[in-house]
């Protein structure tokens, strides 16, 4: 951006002396392109998602253990969603919220199935979310009568 805003001046520069005032208008169009470049460059911040590596979507075996990955920038707060409700940490036992921000759900069952969601917010840059789906495979155990 700042290569480019030198190339309109020094261009504008030449383009004045060439024209000297005989060409109002043009010499106007130049100095509201650069001066729209130079405020563009100062009003418009760049969003990055508060997400560096977000979960994948993952197929585990009845029994087994889930691990979900969320890492996100330094002093971001991390909540995990399945299905759209809150997972309630204290209340669900087999999950866990990894020191990463990733999710662990130990002893997975079929009924943990779903989408889960690993949502990031950081106060003064806003939230990012980032999904995955679980597929939790039965084991297809026929257990006789």
């Amino acid at each position: 951006m700042v290569l480019l805003k030198l190339v309109l001046f020094l261009f504008f520069r030449i383009v004045q002396n060439q024209i000297v005032k005989r060409n109002f208008l043009t010499i106007s169009l130049f100095q509201l392109i650069f001066f729209s470049l130079e405020k563009s460059n100062e009003e418009i911040p760049l969003k990055k998602s508060l997400i560096v590596i977000g979960p994948n979507n993952i197929t585990v075996y009845e029994g087994e253990t889930v691990q979900l990955h969320c890492l996100t920038q330094t002093g971001s707060t991390v909540q995990w969603l399945h299905n759209n409700e809150m997972i309630q940490l204290n209340l669900m036992r087999r999950y866990e919220m990894l020191p990463s921000g990733g999710l662990r759900i130990v002893s997975a069952q079929q009924s943990d199935s779903g989408i889960y969601e690993c949502v990031a917010s950081k106060i003064g840059f806003g939230t990012s979310t980032s999904k995955c789906y679980v597929h939790i495979q039965g084991l297809g155990l026929n257990v006789p009568g």
